[in-house]
């Protein structure tokens, strides 16, 4: 059978307007009516479509490559859309991003881009959103010692996208020009100093921005933080708390640390009502924190203060607002000051291993023995308070070294030593525990004034400090340490009565004995 031929048998039996094997795209269009030269037109029209979207794909590349920058596109809530450019080292310098790993499509900004970069560009985000303006938002990066400048413009791609162009701009600012801009930033936070905030007082005082809100905030407990865990766990304190404060305030307000532990904030336009909210978002988001970080709990003492015109001084308003910090201070700093210490005991136990029966066994121990030796009841409870916690201060040495086998090194000694002041410290900052501050100061003094930090001798030591001092070797020898096995209570009284005189009061020993 020939084609034609079974084209034409084909083709009889073709629905009308589908093509089917024998019927050309000639007679389907003139069938149905239409002009055959549609098709070409429409054809014509794409090929100019495909053209015309392969130059703006090129000239978008040409123009990212131009300004040494990365474009970027997000959703509304921070979720990277698209992704072009920047360069390899850039993007290292930027994003949380592996050598050779440039797809950052699909990832929320705080999994991609650094805490600073991710708070900032969050920021100019909701702002565009909002406002539907562009705005631009600049952020440092980098180490302490080696900050970078990145500037983001974002403007918004319809209702729900905003387009950022973020690059780099530390190369092209002159040495004299960074280190203005670096004098007005704080080096750990990244948020402006106390320079710059006084600054926009001096700058929006008789402007056209009020009414405007003041809010100066005190982070409880880094003293405390800073004596436990070392400056670094402070700084990493520090931190938390400007980042929770970053992420409650808009890209028009002046958030900035103004002190070691101060921060304030400087809300343009804004009512009391709205001042209000705002802190109870900061209260809110501080409670979020404390239950996933309980180890180490945040608070913050606030106070707020508005100025309706010039003839509310922003400054009078700012002292005002510290004025009120400092009364909510004094209601919750004893509170917080408290948990502080709690949260610092609690790891002190699990660092250091001791159980419940451990602790019990050494305060019925100490009741029994302040008994024998006449104290009275006062005496008694802060004794047991005193066993629970008298190496409190052991908190801030390296696990390492409270472990070692071997012989200590003079460094190492001196490390141990200072617990005692750092344990005082610590106590003296609760009610809960102030009562045996000065206890846990003077728990390793020894009979013959050998002992630390004050070399006291004799009846000169606080009774209660004494029988710590006997029943901690006790303990330490029936139940064994690291370097040492368990002795027998019997070997252990003897230990004790062979160290009596120069490092125990010998009458301790005795009392100890009838009471085991």
């Amino acid at each position: 059978m020939s084609a034609k031929e079974y084209g034409n048998r084909a083709g009889k039996k073709g629905s009308e307007g589908r093509w089917s094997p024998g019927r050309s795209l000639k007679y389907l269009f003139q069938e149905r009516g239409k002009d055959p030269r549609l098709m070409t037109r429409r054809r014509y029209s794409l090929k100019k479509m495909a053209q015309a979207l392969k130059k703006s794909e090129a000239r978008n590349k040409a123009l990212v490559e131009a300004v040494s920058g990365g474009l970027f596109l997000f959703n509304r809530e921070g979720v990277c859309l698209e992704c072009q450019g920047p360069d390899e080292q850039q993007l290292r310098a930027l994003c949380r991003a592996k050598p050779g790993e440039d797809d950052l499509t699909g990832r929320p900004l705080q999994a991609s881009f650094n805490p600073a970069a991710a708070d900032a560009l969050l920021k100019g985000i909701k702002s565009v959103v909002m406002h539907g303006e562009l705005q631009v938002v600049e952020f440092l990066c980098g180490s302490a010692n080696q900050k970078k400048h990145f500037e983001a413009r974002l403007v918004p791609n319809g209702s729900e996208e905003v387009l950022a162009l973020v690059r780099e701009v530390t190369a092209v600012m002159d040495d004299e020009s960074l280190l203005q801009h670096l004098s007005l930033y704080d080096n750990l936070t990244g948020l402006y100093n106390r320079v710059y905030f006084e600054d926009e007082l001096k700058r929006l005082e008789g402007g056209r921005e009020y009414p405007v809100a003041v809010i100066s905030v005190d982070l409880d407990g880094l003293k405390l933080i800073n004596d436990a865990f070392g400056y670094e766990a402070g700084d990493n304190y520090l931190m938390a708390a400007a980042g929770i404060l970053k992420e409650s305030v808009r890209c028009s307000d002046i958030l900035a640390r103004v002190g070691g532990n101060e921060f304030a904030l400087i809300l343009p336009r804004t009512v009391s009502k709205a001042g209000e909210q705002l802190l109870v978002r900061i209260r809110r988001q501080i409670e979020d924190y404390n239950r996933k970080h309980a180890t180490l709990p945040l608070s913050m003492a606030m106070g707020m203060a508005f100025s309706e015109g010039q003839k509310q001084p922003l400054q009078n308003v700012y002292r005002e607002a510290e004025h009120l910090m400092y009364e909510d201070k004094r209601q919750r700093s004893i509170t917080a000051r408290n948990e502080i210490v709690r949260s610092i005991l609690a790891f002190f136990f699990f660092q250091n291993k001791k159980t419940e029966s451990y602790v019990e066994q050494m305060q019925e121990l100490c009741i029994k023995l302040g008994r024998k030796t006449g104290l009275k009841e006062k005496q008694l409870a802060d004794l047991e308070l005193l066993a629970q916690i008298y190496d409190l201060g052991k908190v801030t040495v390296p696990e390492d070294i409270l472990n070692k086998q071997g012989k200590l090194t003079e460094a190492e000694w001196e490390k141990v030593r200072q617990h005692v002041e750092k344990g005082y410290r610590i106590a003296s900052a609760s009610s809960d525990f102030s009562a045996v501050a000065e206890l846990i100061l003077l728990h390793h003094e020894n009979y013959d004034g050998s002992g630390y930090p004050l070399g006291l001798k004799g009846d000169v030591i606080p009774i209660e400090c004494r029988i710590i001092a006997v029943l901690d070797a006790y303990m330490a020898m029936i139940k064994g340490r690291s370097y040492g096995c368990p002795l027998t209570v019997k070997e252990a009284i003897h230990e004790l009565d062979y160290c009596s005189g120069w490092q125990f009061d010998p009458r301790l020993i005795p009392l100890l004995a009838s009471v085991v």
